[in-house]
């Protein structure tokens, strides 16, 4: 999996989770509203019309008014039946109420036990709505931490998810780079991780092992000179490599034991304008290095070596 999409996996699980939140906050208050508006409108305003209705009927003796006022709330509570058992109620204050208004003390009592037993009605319907509302809000809640737990859920794992995938990888390449760039060519750069990370570092594993351009240049030279100074150990004469700065940094043996008869002959190897003897040559090599070849069996070139020095120290470099 890329790197894009590992982040954005993390990034949709917990838009999702957030998402799914929101959704279930909401649609707890969207069911909750209308169960509190329910409580509030309909049974609470067939309590009132119950209590406008007893108080009218306690005013029956004193207020000729008292009457009219009690069948507009009797109207009032009709129009607002919300529970099955207040049709019943209603019936016996509808049969009972103008004896009642007129003294019958039996009437009055059967109007005043139906009012009471229908604000009871409406009021065991209040509880019941309200318990209702109570279990979308119970409800609701546990869904709300569920979900919120889920999120921290989500969350955490994400976390743990993006370092062990993408943290630590990247770490332990950048470790492994720098380990490199100090001199460790041994320390092995992670190649596993998301895609990006794991071709980079195949991408670093594969220069760590391949030779640096100094190091193949250095090691083609070596070859180079260790053939050509094999070349000069099997000429048949005299064979001398000098330096650019005039110096031998090879002989082969005849050149050693010419060397060794006639120190003179040293000189006259090592300086490039000196006059060589007949059947002497010089070769150049590049860069000021050249290859001084003299006959076989040289004995001497019958002088004296001007600063009394021998043959120089044959070198390997």
């Amino acid at each position: 999996m890329s790197l894009r999409h590992e982040l954005l996996l993390a990034w949709t699980a917990l838009v999702v989770v957030q998402v799914l939140t929101l959704i279930g906050a909401v649609g707890l208050l969207a069911r909750m509203a209308p169960a509190v508006d329910r409580i509030m409108e309909d049974n609470e305003r067939s309590i009132e019309a119950v209590e406008s209705m007893l108080a009218e009927l306690g005013q029956s003796e004193v207020d000729a008014g008292a009457l009219p006022r009690f069948e507009v709330a009797l109207a009032d509570a009709r129009a607002n039946v919300t529970e099955d058992d207040e049709p019943a109620q209603l019936d016996r204050i509808d049969a009972g109420y103008h004896a009642a208004f007129t003294g019958d003390p039996t009437a009055h009592e059967r109007v005043t036990v139906a009012l009471r037993e229908l604000a009871a009605i409406n009021r065991r319907a209040m509880e019941a709505q309200t318990e209702r509302a109570s279990g979308v809000g119970r409800t609701g809640a546990w869904a709300a931490a569920v979900l919120g737990l889920l999120s921290l859920v989500a969350a955490i794992g994400m976390a743990r998810r993006l370092e062990r995938r993408v943290i630590a990888p990247v770490e332990a390449t950048a470790a492994a780079v720098e380990a490199i760039e100090n001199g460790d060519r041994h320390r092995h750069c992670p190649v596993h991780g998301p895609t990006e990370i794991a071709t980079l570092g195949r991408g670093i594993e594969a220069l760590r092992q391949r030779p640096t351009h100094a190091a193949m240049h250095h090691d083609t030279r070596h070859d180079e000179r260790w053939l050509l100074l094999a070349l000069l150990d099997v000429e048949p004469g005299v064979a001398f490599l000098v330096d650019a700065r005039g110096v031998v940094v090879h002989a082969n043996v005849a050149g050693t034991a010419a060397v060794l008869g006639d120190p003179a002959l040293g000189q006259v190897v090592r300086d490039p304008e000196a006059e060589l003897p007949a059947g002497w040559s010089r070769q150049p090599l590049g860069e000021g290095a050249m290859v001084v070849r003299g006959p076989r069996g040289v004995a001497g070139h019958g002088g004296a070596d001007e600063g009394g020095r021998g043959v120089e120290e044959r070198s390997m470099v």
